[in-house]
């Protein structure tokens, strides 16, 4: 049973209990009540009817020909309050004691059916029946204008379901049908239709805006909104059992909620205190609140936050559960956690996506993420001229947007996923590509149940011409990526907003090809590897191919003729590009009058591959995650070839607080470095300077040899950020040289010791769990030559930095933090380093503290 914030949006108070166990079964489609010889079998929920036995029999589309029958049982004493079903695909009816509750036709709209007892005492017969999508009837008009490669049946735009299974080229498998989200048992006095909606005024002010209905208890007699510790007293209207709240106010001196990248987000408690006919009050927690003002500039595609423009960088967020489009706890936990250290400050929900749930929504707002959250349309002819089916999206919207509201992370509402784009790309008029529903119907909604929400109505959108338009204020760019082009494509291009770009196949890191492929050097070749390889639909290229596009391009290498002479480089090389190129084309759109927001396809994978996302299907990061990092921190340093103008350092800032830094500049060759220059900076809070390169050394260099008079006097140039003690704070490299396409050293040439992390040990000691992060690692390394992808490994442990070069003479203190089942105990343990100059690795025994 659980109690306090609530579980299910809409709902807070009340005691909820998880419900089951439930079973399923599978029957001819139509009936009135599961067969009397159904065969019963055991499922989860949440959970899908393809997990079943009898799924598993099937071809994948008779799944959807067939009548999908769930049961449970309530105990005859749990038997009131109501059961809350969070979602359910698709079209469902349930019945309770044999008598028809409620029917739903919208997977993403919850719905709540009342539990009534049992005549005769015994426990009280749930029923759900999921019934044949593939036989549902559909109206004859309007007819798809377009048909998109996107999913094998263009039906399904009539069906508000998840599109999970139904894209071949990057989310196969069985459809979901079933409650795919949970279904909860409600009792006790709570609140339903909540609605609140926080704002920040013109002149700075926290404002606050409340509406609920009170269910299960005896008629409050007075009712009070308390958040941050203000008080706004509520209008009650209505008797009995169902009283309706209202009110608004002002609440000011309320700090104001940031993302992580430019400030602290603050979250207020709120709750609701209703004073009861006795006398006594009842206190129903709300989800703490998080107050900012947002506005988007649709021309120019830029987003403010508290009247600070914001360089929006993140990526799209997927589910972690394929089969069933969902997610767990923990998995959402660490992803989030991944997020904000990778300096990502803004998730994209897609429309090809479902919506996430309240306890994703709220994740996000304690970290300090940012949401840009889409409706759920995709690609499709959507049948906005048909009345029915714009009556129920409209009602979803509402519904969702009812959600956003109460969040202070959901900063942006988007009109779904290309859904302009696709008609414009198969060459049709423009009056194809535009809907009233978007530009008119939505908009009055989203100003109902979000005021304030900025609402972008194609995604990509507002190009001069065509709708999908690289310098359009909202763009999907896939320039550097899947068309192969150069990062100076970027500024060429004129991107602005990024809302999707720079999809790469990123190769995960060893652990998780050893758990997946029987010879990882031969990953490419694997078939149940292939499987998870991204790819458009109908294409005969996948994006394995683009990423040795640039394997070519950035390292002058024979991308297939490597491969067959030397797998093993070829890994290794591979690993480290898709990176390496993301980090410089977010370089380019970051730098000072750059684009406006970076959004990357896609933040984790849904399967074992080397698909688009920074993380891995098992939720480890990949090599390529490292890279983004280091150029999306709120303090970093990135360089820029500007060709026959230099290289050009850029120093950006988020920080509320102004960065006082030393510049230094380095010309570094394989065995030495050649020259130093440094020079002192004040970069303003939340600001941003450039420095060309050569004037921090004092004159021409031609460091990006360009001039090329006669052979380049450096490898590499390397540029570093030190704070007033001489520490590193970040740093980026500019390169001529590229790694070489094979080498002969068996180990880095690094020297490394390890010892116990005394830091990390002390903070063990000071937490109450004693098995938290206990015996963590310091590896301190000192290069002799230029060394390129240092990765440093212990079992059991995390690093908080991988993927780094260091200078001849440098050196660099990795920390391992020591977690998880495979930890070793005590300080002791074998640590490895590897990097992109050696075949072999390097090992290191801690030494005992």
């Amino acid at each position: 049973m659980t109690s306090g914030a609530p579980p299910v949006a809409g709902f807070a108070g009340g005691a909820w209990h998880e419900t089951g166990p439930w079973q399923c079964c599978a029957a001819d489609p139509g009936r009135a009540a599961p067969p009397p010889d159904a065969a019963w079998e055991s499922v989860p929920v949440p959970g899908v009817a393809s997990e079943t036995h009898a799924a598993a029999s099937m071809p994948r589309d008779e799944i959807e020909q067939r009548d999908w029958w769930f049961r449970t049982a309530v105990p005859a004493a749990d038997a009131t309050g109501w059961l809350v079903f969070e979602g359910v695909a698709t079209i469902a009816e349930v019945f309770v004691n044999g008598v028809a509750g409620a029917r739903s036709a919208n997977a993403f709209v919850p719905f709540a059916v009342p539990l009534d007892p049992r005549p005769d005492g015994g426990d009280t017969e749930v029923l759900l029946c999921c019934r044949a999508l593939g036989r549902a009837a559909i109206p004859a008009r309007p007819r798809a204008r377009w048909r998109t490669r996107l999913v094998e049946d263009n039906a399904v735009r009539w069906h508000r379901t998840p599109l999970a299974g139904r894209m071949p080229g990057w989310w196969s498998g069985p459809p979901v049908v079933g409650p795919w989200r949970p279904v909860r048992r409600l009792a006790g006095g709570h609140l339903r239709d909540v609605h609140l909606q926080t704002t920040v005024t013109g002149d700075g002010v926290s404002a606050v805006r409340f509406a609920a209905s009170v269910r299960g208890m005896s008629g409050p007699t007075a009712a009070t909104l308390v958040v941050g510790g203000h008080r706004v007293s509520l209008t009650l209207q209505g008797t009995g059992d169902d009283v309706g709240l209202s009110g608004q106010g002002e609440l000011p001196g309320l700090a104001l909620w940031w993302p992580h990248t430019h400030g602290t987000p603050v979250l207020h408690d709120a709750a609701v205190e209703c004073t009861n006919a006795d006398g006594t009050t009842t206190r129903i927690p709300l989800a703490p609140a998080g107050f900012r003002a947002v506005a988007w500039d649709a021309d120019a595609g830029v987003l403010t936050i508290n009247g600070v423009r914001v360089f929006a960088r993140g990526a799209c967020w997927t589910v972690f559960d394929p089969r069933r489009a969902t997610d767990d706890a923990a998995a959402r936990a660490s992803a989030v956690e991944q997020v904000v250290a990778g300096g990502l400050n803004l998730v994209r929900v897609t429309g090809c996506f479902p919506y996430v749930d309240a306890a994703t929504l709220e994740a996000f707002d304690r970290a300090g993420v940012m949401v840009w959250h889409d409706i759920a349309l995709a690609s499709m002819d959507y049948p906005f001229a048909d009345a029915a089916f714009a009556e129920g999206l409209s009602h979803e919207i509402a519904v969702q947007a009812r959600r956003w509201a109460a969040h202070a992370c959901v900063v942006v509402a988007g009109g779904g996923s290309e859904v302009g784009q696709q008609p414009a790309m198969l060459g049709m008029p423009p009056e194809t590509w535009q809907s009233p529903f978007l530009l008119d119907v939505v908009p009055r909604v989203l100003a109902a149940a979000a005021p304030g929400l900025p609402w972008v109505p194609y995604v990509p959108g507002g190009g001069a011409d065509l709708p999908f338009r690289a310098d359009a204020p909202v763009s999907h760019y896939f320039g550097v990526g899947a068309y192969r082009r150069g990062v100076d494509d970027i500024r060429r291009s004129g991107v602005r907003f990024a809302a999707e770009c720079l999809a790469f196949s990123h190769v995960p890191d060893e652990r998780t090809l050893l758990e997946s492929v029987a010879h990882p050097a031969a990953f490419r070749h694997d078939s149940g590897w292939r499987a998870g390889m991204p790819r458009d639909n109908a294409v005969a290229w996948d994006f394995g191919d683009v990423r040795d596009h640039y394997l070519e391009q950035r390292y002058g290498v024979h991308a297939q003729r490597l491969r067959t002479d030397d797998p093993e480089r070829y890994l290794a090389l591979s690993r480290s590009v898709s990176g390496e190129v993301v980090a410089a084309a977010l370089a380019e759109m970051r730098r000072p009058g750059g684009a406006t927001g970076a959004v990357l396809w896609w933040l984790r994978d849904m399967m074992p591959g080397d698909g688009w996302g920074l993380i891995d299907a098992a939720g480890r990061v990949k090599p390529a995650w490292w890279h983004v990092r280091r150029a999306l921190q709120p303090v970093a340093v990135f360089v820029t070839d500007e060709g026959l103008n230099g290289l050009l350092v850029h120093v950006v800032n988020d920080a509320p607080t102004a960065l006082s830094t030393t510049l230094e500049v380095r010309r570094v060759r394989h065995d030495r470095v050649v020259e130093v220059g440094a020079t002192d900076l004040v970069v303003a809070p939340r600001g941003a300077q450039s420095v060309g390169a050569e004037v921090v050394l004092g004159g021409f260099r031609d460091l990006t040899w360009s001039y090329r008079f006669g052979p380049a006097g450096h490898d590499a140039v390397q540029v570093r950020l030190l704070d007033r003690s001489g520490e590193r704070m970040a740093d980026a490299w500019h390169w001529i040289s590229p790694p070489p396409a094979a080498t002969s050293r068996e180990v880095p040439a690094l020297t490394a010791e390890a010892e116990a992390d005394a830091q990390a040990d002390a903070q063990a000691d000071a937490q109450a769990d004693a098995q938290a992060d206990a015996q963590g690692l310091v590896v301190t390394l000192s290069a002799s030559v230029l060394e390129r992808g240092i990765v440093v490994e212990a079992d059991g442990c995390t690093a908080d930095d991988a993927w780094f070069d260091l200078a001849p003479g440098e050196r660099r203190r990795v920390r391992l933090r020591r977690s998880g089942e495979r930890a070793a105990a005590g300080a002791g343990g074998l640590v490895t380093v590897r990097s992109l100059g050696a075949r072999g690795t390097l090992t290191v025994t801690a030494a005992s503290s």
